[in-house]
């Protein structure tokens, strides 16, 4: 299904958040308006900057967490695009309320060999405090557990071989 439809349409409130949040976003998705809201669009938010759609991202995140908390998972960061890896560090780096949660997966050895711009961000975030990076393979049932544990501030943490789909 694409994105932002169900089998009855367009998703409303989605629609509704990326109109009041997000409408640059909105433009890209042009099957979820009828072709007269999106020329009214087009003449709106028509020839949007960079720096403008990173923000309106932000908030319509900031909205959609503000109803629950949402964890993003993004695997083979290593493949993804500039613009993508440019959003995950503007929203890392962002202090707004957004209850968001970032998993992202890279090979740091693809993202070497190509140079890709995902490894330095990475490192950036470290750096600042924004991120951590954690190497998945020298993990067992019962290292994930005691993660968890530990950051999860007093929730309950299914037992380790219950967790083995996060490691394996």
């Amino acid at each position: 299904m694409p994105v932002g439809r169900t089998p009855d349409g367009p998703h409303p409130q989605l629609v509704a958040l990326l109109r009041q949040q997000a409408p640059s976003w909105l433009l890209q998705l042009p099957a979820l308006l009828s072709p007269v809201e999106y020329k009214a669009l087009q003449r709106y938010a028509g020839g949007t900057t960079r720096e403008r759609m990173l923000r309106e991202l932000a908030e319509a995140m900031e909205a959609l967490t503000a109803m629950r908390p949402c964890v993003l998972v993004v695997e083979d960061l290593h493949w993804s695009d500039a613009a993508t890896i440019e959003w995950l560090a503007y929203m890392a780096r962002h202090r707004g309320p957004a209850r968001l949660l970032v998993l992202g997966t890279y090979r740091p050895v693809e993202a070497i060999v190509r140079a890709h711009p995902v490894r330095a961000m990475v490192q950036e975030l470290i750096v600042h405090g924004y991120g951590a990076e954690l190497a998945l393979e020298e993990w067992s049932g019962v290292g994930v557990a005691a993660y968890l544990a530990q950051r999860g501030a007093g929730a309950e943490v299914p037992a380790a071989p219950a967790l083995s789909a996060i490691y394996k």
